[in-house]
């Protein structure tokens, strides 16, 4: 049949359409997202040699667009990275305060089991409202050292330097609280203030006169100069890893008595001043969630 001879010619020349390959079988995408169909190997030989040349490119990014992705990820990362890092080391000196908190009042809740009865050694008292107060009739120091020497038996220490604390090796180099105020020109006014207020952590008296701990897990406990019947002690949360500064990893607590009799450790308010972007004592107090009315 003539026509089906010619039929049969352009029907073997002219192959009908095959459909397009399924994604992932010889198939890539355009810039805009859409499927491209790769010539199946089967159909190749149907097409002249020309559609070897002329099948559709997938793209890829270019070198620029990689670099341009990459430093805006870089510049991300230098501002959030701080961020994070800061607020993790901020988690770590939190749980760190709570643990050394809690180890301090145990002690005191042990001697009291121990002995039926609190030291007298306390400096004002904690009110209903959950301030202070200082008033002489609330003030007794008089068995600190007792009970500062009986603490030694309940809290593990690892050195003890009764003075000359930093030539021991008990604790590091740390700033008295007079340096701190010239550094920070806190009191223009009164440039003894140290010296008549807080006399027991300026440099000279840390360093050469006040007695120090170090706990087995590192922690420094640093006390208020003798004569002053311990008044006050300092505990350094990093103890010799830094970055041993106050209102950072250094913070100062002293004893008061509660409404119902109670001795506790409470945050120091007079004799802590912090170095520059350092917390008071109270501050870190609340950040860790302790109360500060203690009825």
């Amino acid at each position: 049949n003539h026509r089906g001879g010619v039929n049969s010619s352009i029907d073997s020349q002219n192959p009908s359409p095959q459909p397009s390959p399924a994604r992932g079988e010889g198939a890539c995408l355009d810039n805009c997202g859409n499927s491209q169909s790769l010539i199946n190997v089967k159909y190749l030989f149907a097409y002249s040699p020309i559609h070897l040349f002329t099948f559709r490119k997938c793209k890829a990014f270019t070198l620029a667009e990689t670099l341009i992705t990459l430093a805006v990820i870089g510049v991300v990362a230098a501002m959030t990275i701080p961020t994070i890092m800061n607020k993790y080391q901020e988690h770590v000196m939190i749980q760190k305060y709570k643990k050394v908190y809690s180890l301090l009042n145990n002690a005191l809740l042990q001697q009291y089991a121990d002995n039926g009865a609190y030291y007298e050694c306390y400096q004002g008292r904690i009110k209903s409202d959950g301030s202070y107060s200082y008033d002489n009739h609330y003030n007794s120091l008089q068995e600190c050292t007792t009970m500062y020497e009986d603490m030694k038996h309940i809290l593990k220490y690892s050195k003890i330097c009764d003075d000359n604390a930093y030539k021991n090796g008990c604790i590091p180099n740390y700033k008295g609280i007079d340096n701190i105020a010239l550094e920070q020109n806190l009191y223009p006014d009164e440039p003894n203030w140290a010296r008549i207020n807080c006399e027991g952590y300026m440099e000279n008296e840390i360093k050469n006169t006040n007695p120090a701990w170090v706990l087995n897990d590192g922690t420094i406990i640093i006390f208020y100069r003798p004569k002053w019947g311990f008044r006050s002690i300092s505990v350094d949360l990093n103890g010799m890893q830094g970055p041993n500064k106050w209102g950072y990893d250094i913070f100062t607590f002293n004893t008061r008595k509660t409404n119902g009799g109670s001795l506790v450790f409470t945050p120091e308010v007079a004799c802590h001043t912090p170095d520059v972007g350092g917390l008071s004592t109270s501050d870190m107090h609340k950040k860790a969630g302790f109360p500060t009315n203690l009825d």
